[in-house]
């Protein structure tokens, strides 16, 4: 899905009704942001992918106020994202329990990546009902013997202000499927219940 000649723009710039036409004419939905990750673990600047799925005149308003309310809050929605996902990872692996989230944060997010960073992908046909569905996509490093997560990119999907799925992101389009298809990724209880005790999680959508 990567397009080296979609040149990054800055938030105050961002229009996603652009994107309408792209779906439209068949064309990859993707906008690049210039954008800033200030989180206690890692402060970074990077160009952030945002990818939004059936986006029409129809549903552009509740898009809208998902994407406000994810951008407002990306920091700390993305550090509970990605910090849940290091405390799954540390129960299913003793390994991984040996090494600090700070590490995790620092040698699993690859910045060096051609490609792309991190995603925030959204499909219009996930929000009828009034949720913030969203997912992130995150290049990840090639140490996938310490950490036990995919060597090429994770997907962690979200409800709101909590992390409540994850998946590789082998199939790149995966998001693009309909809510029943990806239903299994917003409904992992186990992942809904990881306790992080003392976390400030974002304000609720």
């Amino acid at each position: 899905m990567y397009n080296e000649h979609i040149q990054p723009i800055s938030l105050e710039e961002l229009d996603i009704r652009q994107l309408i036409a792209f779906w439209e004419s068949e064309d990859e939905p993707l906008i690049k942001i210039r954008f800033s990750l200030d989180i206690p673990y890692l402060k970074r600047d990077f160009d952030l992918d945002l990818i939004i799925w059936n986006l029409s005149d129809d549903n552009i308003e509740q898009t809208e106020r998902v994407i406000q309310y994810v951008l407002k809050n990306f920091n700390k929605l993305f550090e509970t994202a990605w910090t849940v996902l290091y405390h799954h990872l540390c129960e299913v692996d003793s390994n991984v329990a040996e090494h600090t989230v700070q590490e995790f944060y620092e040698e699993q997010i690859d910045f060096d990546e051609n490609d792309y960073t991190i995603q925030l992908e959204i499909n219009c046909e996930h929000l009828k009902d009034g949720q913030a569905r969203y997912c992130f996509v995150v290049a990840t490093t090639c140490d996938c013997n310490k950490w036990m997560i995919s060597s090429d990119n994770m997907r962690v999907y979200m409800i709101g202000n909590k992390a409540c799925g994850l998946n590789d992101n082998n199939d790149d389009l995966q998001m693009r499927d309909s809510l029943e298809i990806c239903q299994m990724f917003y409904q992992m209880e186990w992942m809904l219940n990881i306790k992080l005790p003392g976390f400030q999680y974002a304000e609720p959508f």
